[in-house]
């Protein structure tokens, strides 16, 4: 039987094999190969049909706390097996945990990011009040120093600049320095 726009109808026996072997869309296409795979996504959406989710128990959202802000990746994929890393990072933005900022090695930047956090504020609204265009956002600090983006951000949170100095030696001369 055809549809207007001459499109099979799907059968109960089509419907079947979505029910079995969902999600593997692999499968489906070699199972329905008159259906392409676009047909069959629209018509698995339309079924109803998807993948069961796994809700979050208190001992999970217990191990996230623990581990989230100082875990690799990969480990938090093995210690919550059946989620994906985007599952997991939503789950702990929605639980308000953050991760651990990683050292930059300039001790003003690493400074700036942690003012920010203890204001909660992001990079970017750094960037805005510092009117330092993206640099700290887009972490081009990593490529160069910008000294002038890191003293308008430093005023920007409040903080203030003070120089000490070691005792001054002035520089030895050299010995090949021709004197005329």
């Amino acid at each position: 039987m055809l549809t207007d726009r001459f499109y099979n109808l799907w059968s109960a026996k089509e419907d079947e094999a979505l029910y079995r072997l969902y999600p593997d869309y692999e499968a489906l296409c070699r199972a329905l190969p008159s259906r392409s795979y676009c047909a069959i996504q629209r018509r698995i959406s339309k079924l109803g049909i998807s993948k069961k989710r796994k809700t979050w128990t208190a001992r999970d959202l217990s191990n996230l706390r623990k581990f989230y802000p100082d875990e690799e990746w990969h480990n938090l994929k093995r210690i919550f097996p059946g989620r994906t890393a985007n599952e997991i990072r939503c789950r702990a933005v929605q639980a308000g945990i953050t991760r651990a900022l990683k050292e930059t090695g300039i001790d003003e930047i690493d400074a700036i990011r942690y003012r920010a956090r203890a204001v909660n504020l992001t990079m970017l609204d750094v960037d805005m009040l510092a009117r330092t265009n993206l640099y700290f956002a887009r972490h081009r600090w990593l490529t160069y120093v910008d000294w002038r983006a890191i003293h308008r951000a430093i005023k920007a949170l409040g903080g203030d600049i003070h120089v000490a100095w070691s005792a001054y030696r002035p520089p030895k001369p050299r010995s090949n320095y021709r004197r005329y």
